[in-house]
This record gives C-alpha cells, sequence and structure tokens, in this order.
C-alpha cells in the first residue's frame, strides 16, 4: 500500500456521515451486485436496507457504522451490531468500491470490526453473505470465517436473501 494511499477509518457519528454513507452504498452495490441479484433487488435493498433512513435507525438503535477513507475520499464501509455480554456480534456490513478489493483495504476494516468485537467482550462474529457471491465467500474463509448454515429470507416485494451465515470464533488476547 502506497503511503499516499495510507487509510483512515471514520466512526459515523452525525447527519452528513449518514449521507455519505448511504451515497458509499449505492456506488458500491450498483457496481458489485447487479450480475449477482439482478438490478431490480439491489434497487430494493438499498431503498430497505441501505438508505439513509434506514442508516439512521441503525445508528440510533446502536449499530456501529464505519467508513473507510482514503485520501478523505469514502472508499468502504462496515457496520458493526453489538451483542449483550459475550454474545455473538453481528458485521451486517463490509463494503468496498471495486478499485480498492483484493489490496488489504477489507483486512484493515474486518481488523477494526474485530477489535471493536474484543474490546466490547465478544467471543464470536458472524455474517450473513449472498451464496452467489463467491468471491466474498471465499475472501472471509481466508479470514477464518467458517460456513454455518444455508438462510434463505422472505425480504418483500418478491425477494428472498439466499445466504450463508458465517462465523468466526474470537480469541481474547492474551493478558
Amino acid at each position: 500500500m502506497k503511503e499516499e494511499n495510507l487509510p483512515t477509518l471514520h466512526r459515523v457519528d452525525c447527519d452528513a456521515d449518514l449521507d455519505r454513507l448511504a451515497d458509499l452504498a449505492k456506488e458500491i452495490w450498483n457496481q458489485h451486485y447487479p450480475a449477482i441479484i439482478g438490478q431490480e433487488q439491489v434497487d430494493f435493498m438499498l431503498k430497505n436496507f441501505q438508505s439513509k433512513s434506514v442508516l439512521r435507525r441503525e445508528w440510533e438503535a446502536g449499530v456501529r457504522h464505519t467508513l473507510l477513507l482514503v485520501n478523505g475520499v469514502p472508499e468502504g464501509y462496515a457496520s458493526l451490531e453489538p451483542g449483550v455480554g459475550d454474545q455473538a456480534w453481528k458485521l451486517s456490513k463490509l463494503y468496498l468500491k471495486e478499485n480498492l478489493r483484493g489490496r488489504g483495504f477489507g483486512r484493515i476494516l474486518l481488523n477494526h470490526v474485530i477489535d471493536e468485537c474484543l474490546r466490547g467482550g465478544a467471543d464470536a462474529l458472524w455474517l450473513t453473505v449472498n451464496r452467489h457471491n463467491e468471491r466474498s465467500i471465499a475472501w472471509y474463509e481466508t479470514m477464518g470465517f467458517e460456513k454455518v448454515q444455508e438462510i434463505c429470507v422472505e425480504i418483500g416485494g418478491g425477494f428472498v436473501m439466499d445466504d450463508w451465515l458465517m462465523s468466526l470464533e474470537l480469541d481474547a488476547p492474551e493478558a
């Protein structure tokens, strides 16, 4: 990673950040997902799961959204839903612009999420990923996640989320 491309992580903490996050979601989803789930479902998912109003409700409910900035420009994001105590926490979102994939930026975001989990006392991190998103599944497996269960959930609009539930056991650092 070139020094000028060193990222910074920014915790979403204001209305302007939510605008940046929703705009970034729209860009990334339209780059990546039409080939996997089709444009109609992408539009549905953006409206119902990645819009500013949804992201605001999540933020107000305690979901931790983090922007990955490269040279001050939002290039990716992650969202973490804390559990209670040592319960597993949920990685609900981890997305990067296409031009940054395969360059270590995803690992930076994931390591940040794992650090937050460990500081919060979580013993595992879980996520769901579309079963046809082969590149992401392979990456999560490289990061230590294991497929736990196939799940298919109706989400409205005639669409389903046809996913793998994946989990990563977390080891607290030695004292």
